[in-house]
């Protein structure tokens, strides 16, 4: 995510505090990544958690190009908590919105129409 973004979504606090729990209870950090809107975890967690469980999940993965994933303690309790089912829920059920601005030019419209579509093909 690029540093402008994180400053936009969370706090290097959230984090940190997403890091601690995605080692002790990675089933936490599963059930948030799948809220839906309106919704809390049953540890009170809610949309605006989404995003930095989001990117310690990432900076969790990204560690298995060291290590293997079965070397990865965090990776291999997030998916036995069940982490690709998950992923593949959001996935399924994952809704773009689009906000333009009433007279926003159609060759910019289409720009961004593609660069977030690319992000869909495989």
């Amino acid at each position: 995510m690029p540093a402008y973004a994180q400053i936009i979504t969370h706090t290097p606090e959230q984090t940190l505090q997403w890091r601690e729990i995605a080692i002790s209870n990675p089933g936490r950090l599963v059930r948030t990544i799948v809220l839906q809107p309106g919704h809390t975890t049953r540890e009170g967690d809610h949309q605006g958690d989404i995003y930095p469980a989001m990117q310690v999940l990432k900076e969790i993965s990204m560690d298995l190009k060291g290590q293997g994933a079965v070397g990865n303690k965090a990776w291999v309790d997030l998916i036995n908590a069940g982490l690709a089912e998950a992923l593949c829920k959001n996935v399924c059920e994952m809704v773009v919105f689009f906000q333009t601005l009433p007279n926003m030019p159609k060759d910019l419209l289409k720009k961004v129409m593609e660069e977030v579509s690319r992000s869909y093909r495989l």
